[in-house]
C-alpha cells in the first residue's frame, strides 16, 4: 500500500511539473514573438562620429528608440467610392427629366452639307459636373462634354435615331432623353448629262 500511494504522488507530481513545462515554453513563445514584434515596429536612430544621423530598424547601443508624431502617421484617404456612396441618396431620391428640344420628334433637316444642331434640357438643375453624351443610332457620336447643345458635322442623308445621356463624372447615367426619329435631307449634285453625238 505505502508503495501504492508512493507512485500515486509521484506521478502527481509528475504531471503537475510538466503542465508547468508546458505553460512556460508557451509563455516563453509568446514572449519571443512579441519582442521580435516589437522590434520589428520600432524605428532607431543613432549618431556616428562624424555628427550624421543615422535611422535603422535595427537595435544598437548607442540608438535610441523614435517615437513618430501624431502628425507624421500614415493616413488613409477615403477612396472615392465612399464619396460616391455618399452622393447616391441625393442622387436616387431626385428624379431627372431630360428632354430633346432641338430637333422636334420626326423632324425633316434640310442641309447639304450634314450639318445639324441638337440641344436638350434638363430639369431640375442638375450638379455642376454633369456631362452630357450624344447617340447617334445607338453610337457614341462625341465623348462628354459639358455643354447640352451638339453640332454634328458631315451626318449622312436619312432616317437617324438620336438620344442623349446625362453622366455623372463617375460615369453613371443620371438621365436618358427619350429617342427622336430625324430625317436629314441632302441634295445630290448631278452634272448635266453631256449630250451624246448621232451616229
Amino acid at each position: 500500500m505505502a508503495n501504492s500511494a508512493y507512485h500515486v504522488k509521484f506521478r502527481d507530481r509528475l504531471q503537475a511539473s510538466s503542465g508547468s513545462a508546458v505553460m512556460m515554453l508557451i509563455t516563453v513563445f509568446a514572449m519571443s514573438l512579441l519582442t521580435q514584434v516589437t522590434a520589428q515596429a520600432a524605428v532607431y536612430k543613432w549618431i556616428d562620429k562624424q555628427g550624421r544621423v543615422h535611422y535603422s530598424d535595427t537595435p544598437r547601443e548607442d540608438a535610441s528608440v523614435v517615437t513618430p508624431a501624431a502628425n507624421t502617421e500614415n493616413r488613409i484617404a477615403l477612396p472615392q467610392q465612399a464619396q460616391r456612396e455618399s452622393l447616391s441618396p441625393a442622387i436616387t431620391a431626385t428624379q431627372y427629366q431630360l428632354t430633346i428640344t432641338t430637333p422636334e420628334p420626326e423632324a425633316t433637316i434640310r442641309n447639304n452639307k450634314g450639318d445639324f444642331t441638337v440641344q436638350v434640357a434638363i430639369t431640375p438643375s442638375p450638379p455642376t459636373s454633369t456631362r452630357f453624351q450624344l447617340l447617334l443610332d445607338n453610337k457614341l457620336l462625341l465623348p462628354p462634354q459639358r455643354s447640352p447643345l451638339f453640332q454634328l458635322r458631315n451626318v449622312d442623308r436619312g432616317a437617324h435615331q438620336i438620344q442623349v445621356q446625362s453622366l455623372l463624372p463617375d460615369g453613371r447615367i443620371l438621365a436618358n432623353s427619350a429617342s427622336h426619329t430625324v430625317f436629314l435631307h441632302r441634295a445630290i449634285h448631278r452634272p448635266p448629262k453631256k449630250p451624246q453625238p448621232r451616229q
